[in-house]
């Protein structure tokens, strides 16, 4: 099963609020407004402005706004920010090998075909569309 951890929800939330708001949001408003730690805020808000999905601007009248329109911001950038690159099996990526790998047929399958179904799926979808849903 394929679940969004904690981060990646309150990403979500962040962005769906600076999506419906005109100019910057402090965080103490976000934080307040959405019922979210403010710590955690700021740790989420910091890496949505690093990725370019956010800007951010110091001093009275700063805060957090989107950094482009909805429909330019893609889901698979806010999910591979947050959760990594797509993976469908567990033993997906891992550096050793895997006990079960002489009798694992579906492996192959799954980390490739269909990931790569999925991904490109996600790839049509923005966060506009995440918004509206």
């Amino acid at each position: 099963m394929f679940n969004l951890n904690r981060q990646t929800g309150y990403a979500f939330i962040i962005l769906a609020h600076l999506g419906r708001q005109q100019g910057y949001t402090s965080l103490s408003v976000l934080a307040k407004e959405l019922n979210l730690p403010p710590q955690f805020a700021s740790k989420t808000a910091g890496r949505l402005v690093k990725a370019g999905i956010l800007k951010s601007k110091e001093g009275k009248n700063g805060g957090y706004q989107l950094a482009q329109e909805i429909s330019k911001i893609k889901l698979l950038e806010i999910l591979e920010l947050f959760e990594g690159k797509l993976r469908i099996v567990g033993c997906q990526g891992r550096k050793h090998p895997c006990p079960h790998e002489a009798h694992c047929f579906h492996k192959k399958f799954f980390t490739g075909k269909f990931t790569n179904l999925i991904v490109k799926e996600i790839e049509k979808w923005n966060l506009g569309d995440v918004l509206t849903a």
